[in-house]
């Protein structure tokens, strides 16, 4: 796994979600696997290997088997809770704001304090007039 990893995609729908987990985990390595999940005041966070703080302990899973995992997650009651900030908000502006989501790592792969595969959020998407 890269140590400076770089990855921030926002966007709506299940198909583009989908393919974005699935590039996250290709970043990470051919043959990652999700060993892990915890919620975080940051959203959802993928973790690659377990460190006795997460809080979702999973058997090893590819991207295409955490794709439901994190759907579930974000259409429940955890996501409704995450705090949005900066590009993620709903802000009032001339056009129109849809839901959606935003798959993110930050700086050395880590998210909230977890190496990660990456994190994912709520997020809105910015419509103009």
């Amino acid at each position: 796994m890269m140590d400076n990893r770089v990855f921030n995609v926002n966007g709506r729908g299940e198909e583009f979600l989908a393919e974005t987990l699935r590039l996250a985990f290709k970043q990470c390595g051919n043959n990652t696997t999700c060993c892990g999940m915890a919620e975080t005041e940051k959203g959802l966070v993928l973790v690659p290997y377990l460190n006795g703080k997460v809080s979702m302990p999973l058997p090893e899973l590819y991207a295409s088997e955490c794709i439901p995992l994190v759907i579930a997650w974000l259409r429940g009651p955890a996501a409704a809770k995450i705090k949005l900030e900066g590009f993620d908000v709903d802000m009032e502006h001339d056009g129109s704001n849809i839901k959606g989501w935003r798959v993110f790592c930050g700086d050395w792969g880590r998210v909230a304090d977890y190496t990660a595969i990456c994190a994912v959020t709520p997020a809105f998407m910015w419509l103009g007039k």
